[in-house]
């Protein structure tokens, strides 16, 4: 007699069903399956860059109606710059800049309990419009964004921002912003305000 191993990979679809694989799942598998959250691409900076920007070929609203962007341990080249982001609608070549965005942010730590940032304007902006250090590892900052109705032609985007500042004060920032283009954006680029980003690693996510 023979024994032997049958090894089978499958993943649980909403209705019930399951896709059978041998191997990885690829993302077209992944979104007909419907599982929601899907890991579409992971860039670290580990030298002084002057901007890290998807293309359509990430940010692909054909496919994804929302995308989720997580940036880990951004560090600025030049001290006290905030972390910024601007969109276009033809993979870079314009950017959205109807003026029509903002946002406000609520500020915790030692000695403050609140606090809000005026509207902001233009190209590109930060949110939140909120410094950032460079001096060693404690500063180094954390955002996650969430966009939404990606498919449509206004940007909707709610952020948070995590930070401890030289081990002195401790932020939690939440933030909001409409850009109203009347175009599709296929393009995110993010950079600080001035300088390089010295560090950090930034994930994108699309939801089905």
């Amino acid at each position: 007699d023979f024994m032997g191993t049958l090894k089978v990979d499958n993943l649980q679809k909403e209705d019930g069903t399951a896709i059978i694989t041998d191997g990885a799942l690829t993302a077209t598998q992944l979104r007909t399956a419907g599982v929601g959250r899907i890991l579409l691409n992971t860039t670290t900076i580990s030298g002084a860059t002057a901007n890290v920007a998807f293309n359509s070929s990430i940010i692909d609203t054909a496919n994804y109606k929302n995308f989720e962007i997580i940036a880990n341990g951004m560090s600025p080249s030049t001290d006290a710059q905030p972390f910024q982001m601007k969109f276009s609608y033809d993979n870079g070549s314009s950017f959205f800049s109807d003026g029509a965005h903002g946002g406000v942010y609520s500020r915790f730590d030692n000695t403050t309990t609140g606090a809000q940032s005026p509207q902001v304007t233009g190209t590109s902006i930060g949110l939140p419009q909120f410094t950032v250090g460079n001096a060693d590892y404690k500063e180094k900052c954390d955002y996650h964004y969430y966009f939404y109705n990606c498919d449509e032609s206004t940007v909707r985007v709610i952020s948070f921002m995590v930070q401890t500042n030289a081990d002195t004060n401790r932020y939690l920032c939440t933030t909001g912003g409409v850009w109203n283009d009347n175009q599709i954006m296929n393009y995110i680029d993010f950079r600080f305000a001035s300088g390089n980003i010295a560090a950090g690693t930034i994930k994108v996510y699309g939801i089905v």
